[in-house]
């Protein structure tokens, strides 16, 4: 209860309210007040990012980025095969379903329950290690912000779901399937810009408050709260997507830090779940890539 009280501190409606008006969807530009403060507090506090150990929230938000984009690719596959038929838009659903019911959905799950709530908590909320309110107030607004952004994300990704639903429909003729796959392609190029938007800010401004602020001891008994949450057999699929996205990204340092998070068996379990669990939901999103 004190921590859900903490969280409702750092949304008081009574402090000011975010600059401008309008979503900031470009990350944290130089103008931005709010982390022009948190940058200068971080520096000053001599945050450490080595000390942040919730990597796995980092890269389901990869995973969501790469499977949006594969979801694209996969639309545009299916518009330049010419004529659109049941067989082909029938996948589109199918990947789609796993895009943005199950990814994108265990994602904002994790982070509407549990991530954002317990971040509130730590860097705004009444027992915050952060003594300065101004800085309180700047992480306040940027969670906000990126609340705000991961709302019209949620709902970009149900409108894209619509359209594969469209587009796989044996009602919807072959312009309607064709104008739905094209949808399918122009929401997930914005989708997936804006996600890797919102994953850059948090990447600059929220990961190494964390690592300054909460106790690595602390981080790492959250991330087996994430695990309950999302459930044995979700998070080995999860575990699968969220590996290839790290070594798609090609960053030996990334790499080499999903071999020291991850123990050994469940690393040495993951072709095993790619083949059994991971392939079989996933379908032709692949054929995206």
């Amino acid at each position: 209860l004190a921590a859900a009280a903490d969280a409702e501190e750092c949304t008081d409606d009574a402090l000011p309210p975010l600059r401008g008006g309008a979503l900031n969807v470009l990350g944290d530009p130089e103008d931005d007040p709010d982390a022009a403060v948190i940058r200068e507090y971080l520096r000053a506090s001599g945050a450490d990012r080595t000390k942040f150990h919730v990597h796995g929230w980092r890269w389901h938000s990869l995973s969501l980025v790469r499977d949006v984009r594969r979801l694209r690719g996969l639309a545009l596959r299916h518009l330049s095969a010419g004529a659109i038929q049941d067989t082909d838009t029938t996948s589109l659903d199918r990947a789609a379903e796993h895009v943005v019911g199950f990814n994108m959905a265990g994602l904002h799950r994790i982070e509407n329950d549990l991530f954002f709530p317990w971040m509130r908590e730590k860097l705004c909320g009444k027992k915050s290690d952060t003594k300065s309110s101004t800085v309180r107030d700047a992480f306040r607004r940027v969670l906000d912000e990126i609340d705000a952004e991961r709302t019209e994300i949620a709902e970009m990704g149900q409108a894209m779901r619509e359209q594969a639903r469209l587009a796989s429909s044996p009602a919807s003729d072959d312009l309607t399937k064709s104008q739905a796959a094209s949808n399918i392609a122009r929401i997930s190029e914005t989708l997936a810009h804006l996600t890797r938007s919102v994953l850059d800010r948090e990447e600059s401004l929220l990961v190494p408050a964390v690592a300054f602020t909460v106790p690595e001891g602390e981080q790492r008994s959250f991330n087996n709260r994430v695990i309950h949450k999302l459930g044995v057999f979700d998070s080995r699929v999860h575990l699968v997507g969220m590996r290839d996205a790290v070594w798609e990204g090609g960053d030996e340092g990334e790499r080499e830090l999903f071999a020291q998070a991850i123990p050994s068996i469940p690393r040495m379990m993951i072709p095993r779940w790619r083949r059994n669990l991971y392939e079989p939901q996933v379908g032709d999103l692949e054929l995206g890539e």
